[in-house]
């Protein structure tokens, strides 16, 4: 069993899964979806994050510990990240006394990540919880994401993977038929659409999504809301009509957007792309919702 990238372990995670789980978040992802809340865990090395609001005024202690001159202090006396002079050595983080500054990603093997999660194994067993792979995109790593499933069913915890379905089918075959249950990430029908907003057209999305669901293992359909992107009458329905193609559905979870994305996407020196968009109102979720049902499948929100 080999080495793999992760962005971080949450633990005591209640939304990803049933009952009490840690969720691994790989590093690396095909997609680079406009609304991403995790950006972070799109690039497949690791980042340096620079938390400003967390910086404490007139400290410099980072500063001389960065030995290519990307950390300087500006007249005011706030402190400036050259991107472009960052090595990414990380020598700047023990410094800071404030985590101001932090790095996404680490590498790992499959044994320090089961005895990372194995320290909530009690809570996996008294709550049906257990764990979950996401990411990025946990195909981009499938040997390192089949270990982890597999080592982990092996102990008994329930397994979750979180996949776009943008990946070869055998790498995803190898990994749903590891695993309790699939969350997939259905985003737009229209192939040009989904190129535009996340990167990717959708053909090997929906192709995978057909084939994986005659596998027998059940399925949840994430579909995330976003307004003047995907929350038109006609990509609904579709979506709708999508769903009743797929065999083993469970639900679909409706994810309307929300704006918690953006201050990572300063941290790492990023353009928000969503500029002045609000998360969807009341009345549009549930107009979302009353569409999505006609699928004849659960739709939570």
């Amino acid at each position: 069993m080999g080495l793999g990238f992760v962005t971080r372990i949450q633990r005591f995670s209640l939304s990803d899964g049933p009952g009490i789980r840690s969720t691994i978040f790989l590093k690396g992802c095909p997609l680079r979806c406009r609304w991403c809340s995790n950006p972070e865990t799109q690039q497949a090395q690791s980042e340096l994050a620079f938390r400003k609001s967390r910086c404490i005024e007139g400290c410099t202690l980072c500063v001389p510990h960065c030995a290519f001159g990307a950390l300087n202090r500006k007249m005011g006396g706030e402190i400036v990240l050259d991107r472009h002079a960052c090595k990414l050595s990380f020598n700047c983080i023990d410094a800071c006394p404030s985590g101001a500054l932090l790095r996404y990603g680490r590498e790992l093997s499959v044994s320090e990540v089961l005895e990372e999660v194995a320290r909530d194994e009690a809570f996996y067993q008294r709550s049906g919880g257990g764990i979950t792979l996401s990411g990025g995109e946990p195909l981009n790593q499938a040997d390192f994401s089949f270990d982890i499933l597999n080592e982990c069913r092996r102990k008994g915890y329930h397994t979750v993977l979180d996949t776009s379905g943008h990946g070869d089918w055998e790498h995803l075959l190898r990994l749903i038929t590891t695993c309790d249950l699939v969350f997939y990430d259905i985003k737009h029908m229209d192939p040009e659409k989904h190129r535009l907003f996340t990167g990717v057209d959708n053909c090997q999305i929906l192709e995978n999504a057909r084939r994986a669901t005659r596998y027998g293992v059940p399925f949840v359909v994430r579909f995330p809301l976003i307004p003047g992107i995907n929350n038109d009458a006609r990509n609904l329905r579709a979506i709708a009509d999508f769903v009743t193609e797929l065999r083993t559905v469970e639900r679909i979870d409706l994810l309307p957007f929300h704006r918690l994305g953006q201050p990572k996407h300063e941290e790492l020196g990023r353009h928000w792309p969503m500029g002045e968009e609000q998360m969807p109102s009341a009345e549009e979720i549930e107009y979302a919702r009353n569409i999505l049902m006609t699928s004849g499948v659960q739709v939570a929100i």
